[in-house]
């Protein structure tokens, strides 16, 4: 699975913890590429910015609204 669509899925899903969502997308991956990817999502997810939602499908409403709750 891209890291876009992991991104897209957390923010899709603020009452979920992002590592939950993380880990239950990528649990067919190899454990080496596990935590590459984890790495990966997360740090978008840290950089994630209204400037770039257009490339993850989302929309400024749903941000601000993963925002609000995982700060």
């Amino acid at each position: 699975m891209k890291v876009k669509e992991i991104v897209k899925q957390v923010i899709l899903t603020p009452e979920s913890q992002p590592l939950d969502i993380i880990e239950s997308l990528i649990s067919n991956e190899e454990e080496t590429d596990k935590k590459n990817i984890i790495v990966l999502a997360l740090e978008e997810l840290r950089r994630i910015h209204e400037g770039v939602l257009a490339r993850y499908g989302l929309r400024p409403s749903r941000l601000e609204k993963w925002r609000q709750l995982h700060g």
